[in-house]
């Protein structure tokens, strides 16, 4: 996990739009105030597998009626690491997943906070092999949903939709959006640490963003 601080309140008025959020830097404050508006930098932490695979299967032994436990995850690679790796990392983690016996998965190919500019689902031909390998690693039987991320090209993001969309239950979207968040003394970096220059937007200046990408997914998936 990334250390502390790893969510602050930011000064933001009004929404944010593409365009703003690559161009401009927002200044961290004391306290959430209404509208709510923050920025997080958790980096994405995970236990190992022996811890959560057990704590998994426990949870979904433990749903109540109404209740639905959801086997988030993403795959996990080194830097220089191939395509090759991203799939086999997607196909194990899948599979250990399905061991839980959760009934849902969730495949992250979108996490901004985590100061990397190189998302997945931008990259539709790797998202292709890493949804059918999480596929194989789930079996027929787990609903399988994919997060993306806010797409400001719409022609990619149809791309996406058409090759993707027919192999997932649903698609997830969206949480946070890309900025820069800084110390309003110093105007420096917020977030202490390598990589954390770029951390996730939430709250209500994403609201028109959110809503947009709903309208487009839906008019997408009816498409296709």
């Amino acid at each position: 996990c990334g250390p502390f601080p790893n969510l602050i309140p930011v000064a933001i008025d009004g929404q944010l739009t593409t365009e703003r959020a690559i161009e401009s830097q927002f200044p961290a404050t004391d306290q959430f105030t209404y509208p709510v508006n923050g920025s997080n930098s958790y980096q994405v932490p995970s236990m190992e597998p022996h811890i959560w695979v057990p704590d998994m299967e426990k949870a979904q032994k433990n749903a109540g009626l109404g209740q639905v436990v959801i086997g988030s995850f993403q795959p996990t690679v080194e830097q220089r690491s191939t395509r090759e790796d991203l799939v086999e990392s997607s196909f194990n983690t899948a599979q250990m997943i399905q061991s839980t016996g959760v009934k849902v998965a969730n495949l992250n190919t979108s996490c901004p906070n985590e100061g990397n500019n190189k998302l997945l689902c931008f990259d539709i031909d790797t998202t292709v092999d890493v949804v059918d390998a999480a596929r194989k690693g789930l079996g027929p039987d787990i609903a399988l949903m994919v997060k993306i991320a806010n797409f400001p090209d719409p022609f990619l993001y149809e791309e996406f939709v058409k090759r993707v969309g027919p192999k997932v239950d649903a698609i997830i979207g969206i949480n946070t959006v890309p900025s820069r968040v800084i110390d309003p003394e110093s105007s420096e970096q917020f977030f202490p640490g390598e990589g954390r220059v770029i951390s996730g937007f939430s709250g209500d200046c994403i609201r028109d963003l959110s809503l947009g990408m709903l309208r487009r997914t839906v008019y997408l998936r009816q498409k296709f």
